[in-house]
């Protein structure tokens, strides 16, 4: 005798997100970006502002961009708000997934979904999945090549292409925030998928500056439905982020020179225990293994506009600018030495850093 049973999965199950900080609550470059914050040019096209996520827009300084923690839902821990400053040129916000996760996701059914609300004019809205083709985990990440009318689809640049059945319109509302879902899309592409694009984008052409629109709770879940969102503990999220960005700063501290010293640098020694005078040197293990070999920015902490050691005196506390000297960075992490030829006995050498293995 044989006995058998059918497992019936409800839409109240939750599955595995395979967007990164899809409540926006990982900022490691700040938390408000406009034209002069936090760095001229902050709310550049194609540029990243909460973590994982790019900004997209016809033109610079086309909306401005803030993070809200307060009155974001049970749902979220966070949301990014986008108000408008030139309401001439369409705007939107992406998300692209490695290779290895999108490998995965290939031929399988997937279910995407965004919880947004518009103010005032600002309503609607595009949800693309699109496909790169391309080498992989090096895509553009412009995908946009013309944004023509305000209604019009946008022309997506060379190795991008809309994922079959990838296309949903959808209106926002003024009076309280509403998800809105593409489900049951098979993840494939006539060039083929690499990388995989979640990409939202304004389809509207009455909104004025000033208009504002708050969006969170983005999702891209395997299976034909989207289930409900279900944000990840902040240490988890910051931990997978750091796969593509992470640095010595504080969480949410610009990466910028002239913090000071003793804000987390990464410390070298001019001497060894025996007290035999020499060029420090240090190595920076990254947090979690990165998705590639990064690209290393180091910035003084005293001195502005510096990309070197800032030596002080264990004695005294002089200090002075010594050169830097960068190992080769692996996924792993990167060692740094000084310039040999200073007097270094009883300095102490601090820098910080950031590692960038983004697209």
């Amino acid at each position: 005798l044989a006995a058998s049973a059918t497992l019936e999965i409800g839409k109240d199950i939750y599955r595995v997100n395979e967007l990164l900080n899809g409540d926006f609550q990982v900022w490691q470059h700040g938390i408000a970006f406009d034209s002069v914050t936090p760095a001229a040019g902050g709310n550049d096209d194609g540029e990243y502002f909460a973590d994982q996520w790019i900004l997209l827009s016809d033109g610079n300084d086309v909306v401005d961009i803030d993070r809200i923690v307060v009155g974001v839902g049970p749902e979220a821990r966070g949301l990014a708000r986008f108000t408008v400053v030139d309401s001439t040129k369409k705007f939107g916000f992406l998300q692209i997934l490695d290779q290895r996760t999108t490998k995965f996701l290939r031929n399988q059914p997937m279910s995407f979904s965004i919880r947004m609300q518009g103010d005032n004019d600002l309503r609607s809205f595009k949800m693309l999945v699109l496909a790169w083709s391309g080498t992989p985990d090096a895509p553009t990440i412009d995908p946009i090549a013309t944004w023509e009318a305000a209604t019009v689809l946008p022309t997506l640049a060379a190795g991008w292409a809309i994922s079959p059945g990838g296309e949903y319109d959808f209106e926002t509302s003024g009076s309280g925030h509403s998800t809105f879902t593409l489900e049951n899309i098979t993840m494939n592409a006539p060039g083929g998928m690499e990388n995989l694009g979640f990409l939202i984008v304004s389809n509207d052409g009455g909104y004025s500056n000033g208009d504002v629109v708050d969006a969170t709770c983005a999702q891209a879940v395997r299976g034909e439905f989207a289930t409900p969102f279900r944000p990840r503990h902040f240490s988890e999220e910051f931990a997978l982020c750091e796969r593509f960005f992470c640095k010595t700063f504080d969480d949410e501290t610009f990466p910028v020179a002239a913090v000071g010293l003793n804000t987390g640098c990464i410390e070298a020694f001019g001497q060894d225990e025996g007290g035999h005078q020499g060029c420090g040197t240090a190595y920076w293990q990254f947090p979690t293994r990165m998705l590639k070999a990064p690209t290393i920015a180091t910035y003084n902490p005293v001195t502005a506009a510096n990309v070197n050691w800032r030596r002080t005196n264990r004695a005294y506390g002089a200090g002075a600018d010594i050169a830097i000297v960068t190992g080769t960075p692996t996924t792993r992490g990167m060692a740094f030495g000084s310039d040999a030829s200073p007097a270094l006995a009883d300095a102490i050498l601090q820098i910080h850093a950031t590692a960038d293995a983004r697209f």
